[in-house]
């Protein structure tokens, strides 16, 4: 599973080649999104885009520092953008406790990116998040390799550095 609060982070460095904001740019989240399993039905307003905008900069200062205690209040304002309610369902004999979202799917949006920030903490999954050794690329990824040392975020980015050091022999 792909977290969501990581992808938004990476969102900074995408400039569509023109330097324009690629949050900007409906169809790119809306792919992004879509490839990582949360569809969106309608493209985001304006003012979930500024919220993208905003969470955006206070996840990549949190990554960098891997310190989300100074920021506390803001993220308890995204996370209480959405409403939950539980409930039970069965399913198959058994019982399912669920929770169903009673918000929007903007702010259902905001808030689950910002659970999914709060997760690399509260399961000390931080300490695996890393920077990509690529000086062109760095992206922000998480680190599930066994012994924690792998130093790029896509095999794409660490065939071009083995290519640029064979090359530069």
């Amino acid at each position: 599973m792909k977290n969501k609060s990581i992808l938004l982070a990476n969102s900074i460095w995408f400039n569509n080649n023109t330097g324009e904001e690629i949050l900007a740019n409906n169809t790119w989240i809306t792919d992004k999104l879509e490839k990582i399993g949360y569809p969106i039905s309608k493209p985001l307003s304006s003012s979930c885009l500024k919220d993208l905008l905003t969470l955006r900069t206070i996840i990549l200062e949190i990554l960098s520092n891997k310190d989300i205690s100074s920021k506390q209040t803001i993220i308890n304002t995204y996370l209480a953008k959405a409403t939950y309610t539980p409930m039970i369902i069965n399913k198959d004999d058994t019982t399912l406790n669920l929770w169903k979202c009673e918000s929007n799917e903007e702010d259902q949006l905001i808030s689950e990116i910002t659970q999914d920030l709060v997760t690399l903490f509260s399961e000390n999954i931080i300490e695996h998040v890393k920077t990509c050794s690529n000086d062109e690329c760095k992206d922000y990824f998480l680190d599930n390799s066994k012994n924690k040392s792998k130093k790029f975020c896509s095999s794409k980015c660490g065939n071009l550095i083995k290519v640029r050091r064979h090359r530069a022999k």
